[in-house]
């Protein structure tokens, strides 16, 4: 197992339009070794938040 953190930083108010978009199927679900996909929101203190992608695979060899 395998877990790919991906982090975006917006201003705050517009994570959910990476939420959003992260939410749709899309080409990564069909990639072999693909596990799952989760979304977390963090705000931040400078008017911020980040989104962190945790994609989990089968293995690093994907």
């Amino acid at each position: 197992m395998f877990i790919q953190l991906r982090k975006v930083t917006v201003k705050e108010g517009n994570a959910k339009q990476v939420i959003d978009r992260f939410s749709r199927p899309g080409i990564i679900e069909e990639q072999e070794g693909f596990v799952d996909l989760k979304i977390m929101v963090k705000k931040g203190t400078k008017g911020e938040e980040e989104v962190a992608i945790l994609i989990t695979w089968e293995s690093e060899e994907y």
